[in-house]
């Protein structure tokens, strides 16, 4: 238990990084494909979408790779081993309220109950 404690003080601050930077890539790419629709171009919606996804994977790199500095350092220092997958639990850390939507989205599909899909709906549309 006292792991998962220092893993969420010590990776916290990056998994909100990440989280905050998709909701902000998602209105910037947003307007760049509203701007593209309502000049009626579709290759001007391509390139802006290609380009934000583009930015995005930018961004989320250099969090990565500033962790796996960090991570880096502390191991050159003795004060922790190295651990293979923590830029993917981290980055799951991250998603992780994307993930629950998908699966309140999902069961509520398969029950068939409107108001365990309409809500994590919107709350997902609002996130992207």
């Amino acid at each position: 238990m006292e792991k998962i404690k220092q893993f969420f003080v010590r990776y916290s601050y990056d998994a909100v990084k990440m989280f905050v930077d998709q909701l902000v890539l998602s209105v910037f790419g947003f307007s760049l494909a509203t701007a593209a629709v309502l000049a009626k171009n579709d290759t001007l919606l391509w390139i802006t979408s290609v380009g934000a996804i583009i930015f995005y994977v930018f961004m989320l790199y250099g969090v990565s790779w500033k962790m796996g500095d960090e991570d880096r350092k502390r191991i050159r220092r003795g004060e922790s081993g190295g651990h293979a997958f923590t830029g993917t639990w981290v980055s799951l850390l991250a998603n992780s309220i994307n993930f629950v939507l998908a699966i309140l989205i999902a069961i509520g599909t398969l029950v068939g109950v409107a108001g365990l899909v309409d809500i994590p709906k919107l709350i997902a549309l609002l996130i992207h």
